[in-house]
């Protein structure tokens, strides 16, 4: 988790969207256990979903302006098609 965490925090594009939606590490890690707990710990076409959601701008992106106006579980699934699809850029 640490590792993953730390990724997002050396990526320049990730860090922006990062701080324009104002989250720390320890909203980040709450995400991705909501992710998990809501379908998105899976494998689709070699992405572990719930790691990749965190790691790729758009989804990212999905994810912060998305995870308190959403359910967890509609968010988990929209990026889950998201990657089944092998969608590319912002999540709409």
């Amino acid at each position: 988790m640490e590792s993953l965490l730390d990724l997002c925090e050396r990526d320049k594009y990730l860090i922006q969207i990062i701080k324009q939606y104002g989250i720390d590490r320890t909203g980040l890690k709450k995400i991705y256990k909501e992710l998990l707990e809501n379908g998105a710990g899976q494998w689709i076409k070699g992405h572990w979903v719930a790691a990749s959601s965190l790691v790729f701008g758009g989804p990212l992106e999905y994810l912060l302006k998305n995870y308190n106006k959403k359910s967890w579980t509609d968010i988990s699934w929209r990026l889950i098609e998201y990657f089944e699809q092998v969608e590319t850029g912002s999540i709409k």
